[in-house]
């Protein structure tokens, strides 16, 4: 599969499926009825890798992430502006029916949240999300430790319709964690040979050094008769 850059991504290439599915799904602890809408790129699964972010919050099959303002502005902005506009086109061919462009705006839930001048990601991940650390070593998530910073590759899933409310899924395929590994224990490696070595430079200075001394007062000496 095709991965591609977060800003190398034609926005007119990104397609919808024709029509909704439905799934029985437990919401709230309730088994409700969901509709779906497949999203693809080029008639393929839309894998995007985003650029290093530093992970806020990892819960049980969710993971938040922050993201600077020239990511939300450039990326997943189109990508909920060209959502709600591909709704508001293709409402009555999916649900027959019109909304108007104020209730879609209004009935989207985004994955971004604005706290304390941040934007914060969420994104969905499973057990066959792949977790690795900088080494290219598949790691557990138990092992991660945040705060924590990671590269991730994403997939642009569907689109989710339930009781007038709509929201687009984003799900976490790989993921490498890039962890800020510090020596804490002392582990400078001992060389016996560069012990012998400096002791062997200092005994050579300090026989220099009288050698130097002695010139001098011979040359004094010498002067003075």
């Amino acid at each position: 599969m095709l991965v591609y850059l977060n800003d190398n991504i034609n926005f007119n290439k990104i397609k919808f499926s024709s029509k909704p599915y439905k799934k029985e799904i437990i919401v709230d602890k309730q088994i409700r009825s969901v509709y779906f809408i497949d999203i693809n790129y080029y008639k393929k699964p839309l894998y995007i890798q985003l650029p290093k972010l530093s992970i806020i919050k990892l819960d049980n099959l969710k993971i938040q992430i922050k993201i600077h303002e020239f990511l939300y502005q450039k990326f997943i902005k189109q990508i909920e502006e060209l959502i709600i506009d591909k709704v508001y086109n293709n409402s009555e061919i999916w649900f027959d029916k019109r909304f108007t462009m104020d209730k879609i705006i209004n009935s989207l839930i985004t994955q971004v949240q604005y706290k304390n001048g941040e934007f914060l990601l969420e994104i969905n991940y499973d057990k066959d999300t792949i977790f690795y650390n900088q080494y290219k070593k598949q790691i557990n998530i138990s092992e991660i430790k945040l705060p924590v910073d990671i590269v991730c590759i994403i997939r642009m899933e569907n689109l989710q319709f339930i009781d007038n409310k709509f929201t687009y899924n984003i799900f976490l395929e790989q993921a490498k964690i890039i962890e800020n590994l510090r020596l804490k224990e002392y582990s400078i490696l001992e060389n016996d040979s560069e012990s012998c070595s400096n002791d062997s430079f200092s005994n050579k200075l300090r026989s220099e050094s009288t050698e130097k001394i002695s010139s001098i007062l011979e040359d004094e000496y010498y002067s003075g008769i």
